[in-house]
């Protein structure tokens, strides 16, 4: 098992029943839908925001209701 990076953690302790928690960084692209939230973590703002327009696009699945956002982890 390989030990989570402090933005992981961070993410785990926000959204703890997530269906799962990818990447690393700072930025964090969220899916909040009926199947349950996902999240894609991201070094840059920028990346956080071009995953949310793709899904904004095609959606994250066939229960999709559009509910997507880009958060900023702040680690404390």
């Amino acid at each position: 098992m390989t030990k989570k990076t402090v933005y992981e953690q961070e993410a785990w302790k926000r959204w703890r029943r997530a269906i799962w928690i990818v990447g690393d960084g700072p930025w964090a692209s969220v899916s909040r839908c009926p199947r349950g939230t996902t999240v894609q973590l991201y070094g840059e703002e920028a990346e956080a925001l071009r995953a949310k327009r793709v899904i904004d696009g095609s959606g994250c699945s066939g229960a999709c209701v559009g509910r997507h956002e880009v958060v900023e982890l702040r680690v404390s």
